[in-house]
């Protein structure tokens, strides 16, 4: 049932049909809305049974009166759209339609809210077609309410933008005093539609917005990668509601995108202080991003650990792992990633790539002795192998293993990058186009089938294989001098 896009849950509080009501209906409607809500996070199943004796007292004093009969409904068409079952879905979405047919017939085609409530209904119920017609008529009914054309231009956002961009244009019209951006981008972001909410309140006048709706403004502009737009709206925001946990949250994220390590570390602390922040692994692990940004790579080892207490995920081993490495901490580094393998079930070709980098990092810490910098290219070069077990076709790997071998190989006595080289030229040649790679792979290759040929006393192939190389790279010392070998 909840398919149909065409509404926003949050919307449909009764504080939204406020200002057609008397104070004192609007009062009483929201005693019954908070009465009825007290009894569903109680107990959600009964509700109706155990909230009967107010409602007979609302319905005493409000049982010809289209306002509150709307209103009354509408609390529990609110129930409906927050419940996940079916059956109790239906049953408050049937109490929300016995109280808005009396509502429009006490109302006498007068009351907006009950047609509204009519529409929300048919939207609940997935049928955008009744639900448009409805809101149409609260136009009529009231030309200076703002649900109708905003709910209806929610409606046909994606049937037809330009009616949708032309019902808003009447609004204005109808009410250039009303912040109509604002409170569309407001409909946009409950519907999950964060890039209308986000360029609606681009349009909006920011001076005017509520701590709430800069809170969507900054984050829509986030999940929509605008994180310029977004850092500059929490940052002003934040100069309104400086302890605001959300806008801190979001000048941290964004200043992290925007690089400005420095700035993202002050806006974490910041908010991770508030009291009323709830605090996510997700928090801890966009910490670990900025330290490693800042090459602060204890304090990102850090945070990294705390995300993964709150929650192991296999992305923060991952990362954890880097930070390890990074830190000189090799052994941790790689016990993190196994954990890491094991978590994400199946290895691909850039998981053992990253764990062939931690190997080439302890190879080339000069803390590392000569054996175990060795052993390390030694696993690095497996870890290739399986690679290319995985991806033959791939001439990138191949060359890795043979520079893997040639470090273990330096002077090409034992032939150890051969057979890499052999295969990566039989992919170099057997390629339709020639790249810059496919050069470089042609140098590499060429001068050591030129130094290997010569170690093995093999003259005609060792010159023949230099002078290939001088070829394409005149100034070898080393191939030069074999070239001249008789």
């Amino acid at each position: 049932m909840k398919t149909f896009k065409y509404l926003f849950v949050g919307a449909m509080m009764i504080g939204f049909s406020a200002p057609v009501m008397a104070q004192n209906v609007e009062t009483d409607v929201a005693n019954i809305s908070k009465v009825i809500n007290d009894a569903y996070q109680k107990d959600s199943v009964n509700v109706i049974n155990n909230t009967k004796d107010q409602v007979k007292a609302f319905m005493k004093t409000y049982k010809k009166n289209a306002e509150g009969l709307a209103g009354l409904g509408r609390a529990y068409l609110d129930l409906a759209w927050r419940n996940k079952t079916p059956q109790l879905q239906q049953q408050y979405a049937a109490a929300a339609q016995e109280y808005a047919t009396q509502a429009l017939a006490r109302g006498k085609n007068k009351c907006v809210d009950a047609y509204l409530l009519q529409g929300d209904i048919y939207a609940f119920n997935d049928d955008g077609g009744n639900a448009a017609t409805w809101y149409q008529q609260a136009q009529s009914i009231d030309p200076k309410e703002p649900l109708g054309f905003i709910k209806y231009a929610r409606v046909y956002r994606k049937i037809s933008p330009q009616v949708s961009a032309e019902t808003l244009d009447k609004l204005r019209a109808e009410r250039p005093d009303y912040p109509v951006d604002a409170v569309a981008a407001h409909f946009f972001y409950q519907a999950d539609q964060t890039d209308k909410a986000f360029e609606h309140y681009s349009k909006a006048n920011i001076g005017a917005l509520t701590e709430d709706e800069l809170k969507e403004f900054a984050l829509s502009g986030y999940m929509e990668g605008k994180n310029e737009k977004a850092l500059e709206v929490a940052e002003y925001g934040l100069g309104k509601f400086p302890n605001n946990a959300v806008l801190n949250r979001m000048a941290f994220y964004n200043s992290l995108v925007a690089k400005n390590y420095d700035g993202a570390i002050a806006h974490a602390n910041k908010y991770m202080s508030l009291g009323d922040a709830h605090i996510t692994a997700f928090d801890y692990m966009q910490l670990g991003h900025t330290y490693m940004g800042k090459q602060d790579y204890a304090e990102a080892v850090n945070s990294f650990r705390k995300s993964i207490e709150m929650r192991e995920s296999k992305d923060a081993l991952k990362y954890l792992s880097s930070a390890y490495s990074k830190n000189g901490d090799y052994a941790k580094a790689i016990e993190t990633f196994e954990r890491y393998m094991e978590v994400s079930g199946s290895a691909k070709a850039d998981d053992y790539e990253s764990l062939a980098d931690i190997y080439t990092s302890i190879a080339a810490d000069e803390a590392t002795e000569e054996s175990a910098k060795k052993d390390a290219i030694r696993k690095a070069e497996q870890m290739y192998a399986k690679i290319t077990d995985m991806s033959p076709e791939t001439k990138f790997y191949w060359y890795k293993r043979a520079q893997m071998n040639m470090q273990l190989d330096p002077e090409c006595k034992e032939g150890l990058a051969k057979q890499s080289y052999d295969k990566l030229m039989e992919l170099v040649n057997n390629s339709s186009e020639q790249s810059d790679n496919d050069q470089v792979y042609k140098r590499r290759a060429y001068r050591f089938y030129a130094i290997y040929y010569y170690q093995k006393k093999d003259v005609a192939n060792a010159k023949s294989w230099a002078e290939k190389l001088l070829v394409l790279d005149p100034s070898d010392a080393a191939c030069q001098q074999i070239a001249k070998m008789k």
